[in-house]
């Protein structure tokens, strides 16, 4: 691997490897939505978040405190797989920024992810990586009542068992706006990330406020972290649109380079 490619693969891994969210606890431990509950402990009847809003972040490294890319998030719709009527969410990931221009180097992903409005488990996943001249598309459907998924890409192509309800990377964010947030509580879940399924063990904590670049104020935040793998957080508005103004993390292959940090830059709502 050349100067230039490695260097993107770091990008790359700095960009993409915040979604996985991953965490290292027992397997035992249980799903924030239990198997013989329909629905997960919500807010209340008023979801904070609606079809058409788009949510961008800009993507930092602390090290030199560079953008280095931008995340796309967009509720596009509510549509039907199998039966199931589910959210329908895309994300695009662009790298952006000098440290990027300078290369003669291209990477992108794409992705779209369907969850079940009742339940929030992930139904389907489809990812489009292109680098360079390279790509590369994954689906992924989950079978709920089968308790197994089927994953597929250019290289494999097989069906897998998990015990939990599962979420996606992108059903995560979503999921902790709606759920009931105590100062100290725990999230427990299962993971989705590629063709593994992780565990997850989060822990609740009110920290006051912090500024946020959308709106251009100091707002009063619930943050959601972890410290299993590295160190990683969201911080949710502590209003009714819970809303994740920023999010961090330190992935395990790029220690040497410092946090990375997702601010909320813009966000707007359309049908």
């Amino acid at each position: 691997m050349n100067t230039h490619r490695m260097c993107i693969h770091i990008i790359a891994v700095v960009l993409f490897s915040f979604l996985s969210f991953i965490a290292t606890v027992p397997a035992a431990a249980p799903p924030l939505t239990c198997d013989d509950a329909s629905t997960p402990c919500l807010l209340g009847e008023q979801l904070p978040f609606s079809i058409g809003e788009r949510c961008t972040y800009l993507i930092k490294m602390n090290i030199f405190n560079m953008t280095v890319g931008k995340l796309d998030l967009y509720l596009k719709e509510i549509t039907t797989i199998r039966g199931h009527e589910c959210y329908h969410v895309t994300g695009d990931i662009i790298p952006t920024g000098a440290i990027v221009k300078s290369m003669n180097y291209y990477a992108h992903e794409y992705f779209d992810e369907y969850f079940d409005t009742t339940t929030f488990e992930v139904i389907r996943i489809v990812t489009i990586k292109t680098e360079s001249t390279l790509t590369n598309k994954v689906r992924i459907d989950v079978y709920p009542e089968k308790k197994e998924f089927h994953y597929k890409d250019h290289q494999y192509d097989f069906t897998k068992k998990y015990e939990y309800k599962l979420l996606g990377m992108m059903t995560m964010i979503y999921a902790v706006r709606v759920v009931r947030l105590n100062d100290t509580d725990h999230i427990r879940c299962s993971l989705l990330n590629g063709y593994n399924v992780e565990p997850i063990d989060a822990i609740v904590s009110y920290e006051g406020k912090i500024r946020t670049i959308a709106f251009n104020e100091r707002s009063d935040v619930i943050t959601v972290r972890h410290n299993a793998f590295g160190e990683q957080a969201i911080w949710l508005l502590d209003d009714d649109r819970r809303i994740p103004v920023r999010m961090k993390t330190i992935p395990i292959e790029v220690y040497l380079f410092g946090k990375v940090n997702l601010y909320l830059w813009l966000v707007k709502y359309s049908q």
